[in-house]
């Protein structure tokens, strides 16, 4: 209502065109965002957010040739604009083409070097394809700008294991544990780590939380969303 009024008395805002479509892709009408980002391109050609918005729009619609565009466009517009390097890594990614995805990704932490969101997606992609070591180094600095983030701690440690450190892998899993003591695959690959590390007992009392656990959401949740 508040963009409605605004735009009644100054319609040549773009800005006010994303933001009432980002208002309207909350409420689920993508037809709509759609429509304000169309205008806020229209409004002002030379602002990158409103070809960031629709590409992403695109790309939640899996539309990824036209999402691609858009971020292209968005940066030609401002080639320092960081949001539309790192969804086009997404784009990158999601069409199979790791090496510009991680060109990409690269570039955002250039321009960015505390983005703890792009190290952690950079560390997924070079998991995938075998760089460990570089993978490592990424959820190190998740680890140092985002402490908080529990999927770095269980990702690091499933690293870990496959470079042979069962050490630091269940040091990991046990921040994981620490930070969302509800997570019954971290207490499932503790146990796996501690029977290789020769602690029978910590192995078996793991498996055993793990499973209590389980039960536990199993018998809170239906079939549909305990298997989400």
């Amino acid at each position: 209502d508040d963009f409605d009024k605004f735009i009644r008395q100054e319609n040549k805002v773009a800005d006010a065109f994303i933001c009432r479509g980002l208002s309207y892709l909350h409420l689920k009408d993508t037809v709509r965002a759609y429509d304000n980002f169309n205008t806020a391109i229209r409004t002002n050609r030379e602002n990158p957010g409103g070809y960031n918005r629709r590409g992403g729009l695109y790309m939640e619609q899996k539309r990824f040739a036209e999402a691609e565009a858009d971020f292209n466009k968005a940066i030609e517009c401002d080639s320092a604009y960081l949001l539309s390097y790192f969804n086009r890594a997404l784009v990158y990614n999601a069409t199979n083409r790791p090496m510009q995805a991680l060109a990409d990704f690269d570039k955002v932490i250039q321009l960015d070097s505390t983005n703890s969101l792009t190290y952690f997606n950079r560390a997924l992609l070079r998991t995938q394809i075998g760089d460990y070591n570089r993978a490592l180094d990424d959820y190190n600095q998740v680890a140092l700008y985002a402490p908080g983030n529990v999927l770095v701690y269980f990702n690091r440690a499933t690293l870990y294991t496959q470079l042979g450190d069962l050490e630091n892998a269940e040091r990991d899993y046990t921040r994981a544990i620490e930070l969302y003591p509800d997570f019954a695959n971290a207490y499932i690959n503790r146990s796996n780590l501690r029977y290789a590390l020769r602690n029978p007992e910590g192995a078996k009392a793991d498996r055993e939380i793990a499973q209590r656990k389980i039960a536990d959401f199993r018998s809170r949740l239906s079939d549909s969303t305990y298997s989400i």
